[in-house]
């Protein structure tokens, strides 16, 4: 373990050192930053407050105040916010408890995996009480699904995927009826490719006019610079 600041206070009694401005403590491939860091050596354990930032190979954690058990690095945070490095998702309550791995209980908790660009996720999940496996299954008592930050759907108890990573499988189909097409179905499938590029396939069915199949391929390559190609085919004999 490493450890630096501006000033240390050591109690040989506990052996413990309060560390105050711009406290670093590495650990490994972990580091945590703080205003104070209170490191207790004998019992393993560290207590950080003000400004804390949590950082390893898997993600970030940002929080006001969080103390921290350094044998299998779970704690109590408090204000937390929890992304990973792409920021594909984002994580957040009054308070988390970190459990082993990538597994957060959370109270007031709020979670997207929508766009983590400073402002309003497009939908987000907020609940009084979460539990959410990273990777895998989240579950949220008494909350909501909202868009755009206004709760829509209540939620007194839902399972939501808390995957991290893109996953091929069925799209919501999109469903309408009219005189001229009659009753209409179209079923998209996504397939994630690879981390550049992916695309999206479709059966639209419309039972007084035509049968068809539609695509989309999508490819990035860097900032500005993709490609995008739409392809369909319909047979209305």
């Amino acid at each position: 373990m490493n450890v630096t600041g501006q000033k240390f206070v050591y109690d040989y009694k506990t052996d413990s050192f309060i560390v105050t401005g711009d406290a670093v403590i590495t650990q490994a491939k972990t580091t945590l930053t703080a205003d104070k860091v209170d490191l207790m050596r004998r019992d393993r354990k560290m207590h950080a407050t003000g400004n804390v930032h949590l950082t390893d190979p898997v993600g970030n954690i940002i929080a006001s105040d969080a103390l921290i058990n350094l044998d299998d690095e779970t704690g109590l945070l408090t204000d937390a916010t929890v992304t990973d490095h792409q920021e594909t998702y984002r994580l957040a309550g009054k308070k988390v408890r970190k459990l082993l791995g990538q597994h957060y209980a959370v109270l007031d908790g709020f979670f997207t995996t929508c766009g983590c660009e400073p402002g309003t996720p497009d939908w987000s999940i907020t609940a009084d009480d979460m539990d959410v496996h990273l990777g895998e299954t989240g579950h949220a008592h008494n909350g909501h699904f909202d868009i755009l930050g206004y709760p829509v759907i209540p939620l007194p108890y839902a399972v939501f995927p808390a995957a991290t990573d893109r996953h091929s499988g069925l799209l919501t189909p999109r469903v309408g009826e009219s005189g001229l097409r009659g009753f209409q179905i179209v079923q998209p499938y996504y397939w994630a490719i690879n981390k550049s590029s992916d695309a999206t396939l479709a059966l639209d069915t419309e039972t007084s006019k035509r049968v068809g199949l539609l695509g989309e391929y999508r490819l990035i390559s860097g900032i500005d610079d993709y490609l995008v190609a739409d392809v369909s085919y319909y047979n209305e004999s």
